[in-house]
């Protein structure tokens, strides 16, 4: 029996020794994780930021501002984003790696005026470095890819980086979103990028690059959903490649000297909804899931394609202040999805597609500056949604639809320097956010009501017919443009 109470005793005794031990290995790196958050707050020089991380303070280190712990207590999340009133401007202390399970650092919209900061390549475990909005300065280190090789996300956008990007960046095995937008880089864009085969968002827009040509390499980025290269001082053609880019949704090249057409392969992209740059295609084919399309603002010539009325899913269509002649392709009325259409400043001629509105929940339409001819589709306000157009400066004719006189929502009917005859429906005066009615130099006649509409600022009517007299109200009305019609009274 007693032999049975020692070994009892004994067993109880070892297990009081593996408990012990077992708070033990969890006691001494949490207080090693708080000496370490301690130290680097130290190595800091006392940032304001930082001044709750203290040792008298009863509150669990893992609570303090900017710190993210996991369940067994070890230090993964330092963020110190975003806090105006207590920026931080001194270097990053190498202190920061002591760290050994930190997966994530943002230490973005400071104001931290260093070199790139080296030191954190010793942060073995990051996965997540957001470093933007800062004011660092000089090169990107040729051996950036030092970095940890766990890291998914690398956001320098917004500094004052210069030079090169280097071709090291291209060795980040893991990384999946690479933003380095908005800095100074006045070099090359290496092609290595392209071997990044999980990336999936780039941004590079907004640096002036040396006249570069997009690397055909890109084509290799296969997993690639976001590309951002607006005003990256870009030349060239778009590279055939990008065709391969299947996953692409969101494509942004505008503001560069781009040359040619852009590949027709991008048009049998499965996943590319957003399409903006400064090139005029030659085809699309209806396979595409584009939502909008924005070729503004050049010197674009040629023709509307076709194929444009296969998008279906085209919700709005920008191709104002080009060269573009010839008609808008009839397809363009049956689109399911379209909203906006903006085709303005052009040498358009022929007359608006006929179904234009009764397909799709048209909102505003705006061809002005082009030798259109014809009549107004009676179906603008089929989906009681449209709210504008603006034809100005056309060679159309005949009535307006009474169909317009239906559009609760209108607020800007600006249709002068046309031809266009007869009345203007009764109640167009009673849409009830109706701003601005432009009609002069037309033939059209009838009465104006004696009341205005609440909110109209701007009444052009001048060299047309109109009989009657003018409105006795009008609130809020502070240009009105009258002369030449056949008002008594």
């Amino acid at each position: 029996m007693a032999a049975e109470i020692r070994g009892a005793s004994l067993f109880l005794f070892y297990l009081f020794l593996c408990l012990a031990s077992l708070v033990a290995s969890q006691t001494l790196p949490n207080n090693d994780q708080k000496r370490i958050l301690l130290q680097i707050k130290r190595d800091w020089g006392g940032e304001p930021a930082l001044d709750s991380w203290n040792v008298d303070t009863s509150t669990n280190y893992c609570h303090w501002p900017g710190v993210g712990c996991a369940a067994d207590g070890s230090v993964v999340n330092i963020t110190l984003s975003n806090q105006t009133w207590t920026r931080i401007t001194r270097p990053i202390p190498a202190s920061l790696c002591d760290l050994k399970n930190l997966t994530h650092l943002d230490l973005s919209y400071q104001r931290i005026h260093t070199r790139f900061p080296t030191s954190l390549y010793n942060c073995s475990s990051l996965q997540y470095l957001d470093l933007k909005q800062n004011g660092f300065v000089g090169a990107i280190p040729a051996d950036i890819d030092r970095l940890s090789p766990r890291l998914t996300l690398l956001d320098l956008s917004g500094n004052n980086f210069t030079g090169d990007i280097p071709p090291s960046i291209g060795r980040l095995p893991a990384i999946q979103t690479l933003w380095l937008y908005a800095n100074l880089f006045n070099g090359s864009i290496p092609a290595e990028i392209g071997n990044l085969s999980r990336l999936q968002q780039l941004g590079l827009a907004y640096n002036s690059f040396a006249p570069v040509r997009i690397p055909s390499e890109f084509g290799n980025l296969t997993k690639l959903t976001f590309l951002w290269m607006t005003r990256a001082n870009l030349q060239g053609e778009i590279p055939a490649s990008f065709a391969q880019l299947t996953g692409l949704t969101h494509l942004d090249l505008t503001q560069n000297s781009l040359t040619g057409a852009i590949p027709a392969g991008i048009w049998s992209l499965p996943n590319l909804q957003y399409l903006t740059t400064y090139l005029i295609p030659s085809s699309s084919t209806g396979r595409s899931g584009l939502i909008e399309i924005d070729l503004s603002m050049n010197q674009l010539t040629g023709s509307i394609p076709d194929d444009f009325g296969k998008l279906k899913n085209l919700s709005l269509l920008y191709l104002y202040y080009n060269r573009i002649s010839g008609g808008i392709p009839a397809s363009i009325g049956k689109l399911p999805s379209l909203s906006t259409l903006r085709l303005f400043s052009n040498g358009l001629t022929g007359v608006l597609p006929p179904e234009l509105g009764k397909n799709s929940p048209l909102i505003d339409i705006e061809v002005d500056d082009n030798m259109i001819s014809g009549e107004l589709p009676d179906g603008l306000c089929d989906r009681g949604v449209f709210n504008s157009i603006v034809v100005f400066n056309n060679n159309l004719k005949g009535r307006i639809p009474p169909s317009l006189g239906k559009c609760s929502k209108l607020n800007n009917f600006q249709i002068h320097n046309n031809r266009f005859s007869g009345q203007l429906p009764d109640g167009i005066w009673s849409a009830a956010n109706l701003t601005t009615v432009m009609v002069s130099n037309n033939t059209l006649s009838g009465t104006l009501p004696e009341k205005l509409p609440l909110n109209l600022t701007r009444l052009e009517i001048e060299n047309n017919r109109f009989t009657g007299s003018i409105p006795s109200s009008a609130d809020r009305l502070q240009v009105l443009l009258g002369s030449n019609n056949m008002f008594s009274g």
